[in-house]
């Protein structure tokens, strides 16, 4: 992905999409610094927006940022991945199994989430990005069935598919085989079949983990410098 200079329209948010996407494709490895006044001289704009999209990218556990030291594209490594995914698992499953009601609510913005993302898998032009963003949202509605929000907001404190993302970005086959479960489980959601829908929420983390297990040379980071 190239980088270039951005409009001057929101700035952070626009400096924040331009860095995640670049990370995702790999255009910064593991352990990268990001220096941001060349950066800022890159996208043609000062370095505050820079800065804050950095932040932003901080916290969604994507860069590191050392104090005094700079900021370095996080790490990855299988472990971490599989752990992650497997916490994702944990509180996904539970969450479908103490659903309290699988109304409308929740039904009806899920049915218009997969509808979104079955076009962009077959729009002309595939934007990973955008698939990505849907299924985060897929996902979370999966776990406000349970309507617990502390269980909601450690689910999104976990970046579960930021760190997949890493993995099979742009992975349009990937993505199609998601597609599929996505409707699966709407489709099981909305005949009220919770045990079926649990079913098929775990084959899918489980086939994603198991991808990232089979994949060579995903923990590049191991043999790069320590940050």
């Amino acid at each position: 992905m190239a980088l270039s200079p951005i409009s001057h329209v929101g700035l952070a948010d626009e400096t924040y999409a331009r860095l995640r996407e670049a990370i995702f494709a790999g255009d910064f490895e593991p352990t990268d610094k990001l220096d941001i006044p060349k950066l800022a001289e890159l996208f043609g704009i000062s370095r505050q927006p820079v800065k804050d999209a950095l932040a932003r990218l901080s916290t969604e556990g994507l860069v590191v940022i050392v104090s005094r030291k700079g900021t370095y594209v996080r790490p990855i490594n299988r472990e971490d991945a599989v752990n992650i995914l497997n916490a994702r698992l944990m509180m996904e499953l539970w969450a479908v199994s103490h659903a309290k009601t699988v109304g409308p609510e929740i039904l009806e913005p899920m049915a218009e989430i997969v509808r979104r993302m079955h076009d962009t898998i077959h729009a002309s032009d595939f934007d990973f990005s955008m698939y990505n963003e849907l299924d985060i949202l897929f996902h979370e509605h999966i776990v406000m069935l349970a309507n617990n929000p502390e269980i909601f907001r450690s689910y999104r404190a976990l970046h579960s598919h930021y760190v997949t993302a890493r993995y099979y970005y742009n992975r349009l086959d990937k993505s199609m085989r998601s597609d599929d479960d996505h409707r699966r489980i709407l489709i099981a959601l909305q005949r009220g079949d919770l045990n079926q829908a649990g079913v098929i929420v775990e084959t899918h983390i489980v086939t994603g983990i198991e991808g990232i297990l089979t994949m060579r040379n995903v923990d590049q980071d191991s043999e790069r410098e320590e940050i």
